[in-house]
């Protein structure tokens, strides 16, 4: 009998041993907001991983709850202490806002350029594209922020402008910057510009719209992607992770840890150079787009202070955006001066991409 209580103790002290390493790394994670990447790389790893840490915690406080242990209370304050970002991983808004006539309603779309990079025969194009097209005009809305929104020629380019304007009846309309950006609006666009990222391809650009006589301002954001490819596959493969002492399989993670190291570093610049373009705006705005990044790094820290998230104002739920491997991150984000009220927002959960749509409503 002895022994079996030994043993017991035993293995709930290595667990909570185990919780307390989950819950510094946890504390680590929360340092990203604050800490560029360039100053202190590490963190901004672990702030990627926060969904999964919080889900750890989650677990833990359900063992101790079960076995009666006072252990319970560790998880629970290391939540307690990042109670935003365990809102900005879930939000729970049971009460919505009557939705004016005014509102102005807006979609963010990553579409990968119609999946171009993955079919190669016509048939197997349009098709692709016509699947896109029937998951924007699922729903309803007056501006539209396009990431990647480009297909394989002058041909499936010129498909995607006929059906958001003959189809969906937005008829102004702003393209550019780079990975194919584009802002359709039902609204006059009165005027527009972009802004470039040193060495990337990737950027944002932004148009002002005649809306309820005044002048508003969307940006359409595309920031560092990571660009993983065929490495993304082999991130929690099997095979790899069974195979971590082959020099192929630690050359496949060294490949991958550069690159996101890469693209930390790049967002970086490229989130404070849109907060300095967002702070010298004359007008209301409406930042919208693909971060490629999640809600507890630096980069959302930048964007989103001082401006409405859209999902933490109205959202419900996990509000996953990304349709990849990784299951929990939210990467896409609607963000609103102080001017405007935010009364809806949804997740499409219905996709072609690997992202999937945003929408949201708000007025003056």
């Amino acid at each position: 009998m002895k022994l079996i209580d030994w043993l017991k103790r035993t293995v709930y002290q290595l667990l909570f041993g185990l919780n307390i390493i989950l819950g510094l790394l946890m504390l680590l994670s929360y340092c990203s907001s604050f800490y560029p990447p360039s100053q202190v790389y590490l963190i901004s790893i672990l702030a990627l991983g926060y969904p999964y840490l919080a889900f750890s915690h989650l677990l833990f406080i359900i063992f101790w709850l079960y076995k009666r242990r006072r252990y319970v209370y560790f998880s629970c304050l290391i939540l307690l202490i990042g109670y935003s970002h365990l809102n900005n991983l879930f939000s729970l808004t049971l009460l919505t806002d009557k939705t004016p006539k005014s509102a102005l309603r807006l979609m963010s779309y990553n579409v990968r350029y119609f999946n171009v990079p993955y079919l190669h025969d016509q048939a197997a194009l349009t098709k692709a594209q016509d699947n896109i097209f029937d998951v924007i005009g699922s729903t309803k809305f007056d501006v539209f922020c396009g990431q990647e929104f480009s297909g394989k020629s002058n041909y499936y380019n010129q498909r995607v402008k006929d059906f958001m304007q003959n189809e969906l009846q937005l008829n102004y309309r702003f393209v550019g910057g780079g990975s194919s950006l584009s802002i359709y609006s039902r609204y006059p666009i009165l005027n527009s510009g972009k802004l470039s990222f040193e060495d990337s391809y990737n950027g944002a650009i932004y148009a002002d719209i005649q809306y309820d006589n005044k002048v508003v301002r969307v940006y359409c954001m595309h920031l560092q992607s990571v660009g993983l490819g065929q490495d993304e596959n082999k991130l929690l493969d099997k095979n790899s992770l069974s195979n971590l002492n082959q020099g192929t399989t630690q050359q496949t993670y060294k490949r991958i840890y550069n690159k996101l190291k890469m693209a930390f570093l790049k967002r970086e610049k490229q989130a404070e150079a849109i907060k300095a373009h967002l702070n010298d705006c004359p007008h209301p705005f409406i930042l919208a787009g693909d971060l490629n990044d999640t809600p507890s790094s630096y980069a959302y820290a930048v964007l989103s202070d001082a401006l409405k998230d859209a999902f933490t104002e109205k959202g419900l739920g996990f509000g996953s955006t990304y349709a990849g491997l990784l299951p929990l991150l939210r990467i896409d984000c609607i963000f609103y001066s102080n001017d405007w009220n935010v009364c809806g927002f949804e997740t499409i959960d219905n996709t072609y991409s690997d992202h999937y749509p945003i929408v949201s409503n708000a007025y003056f």
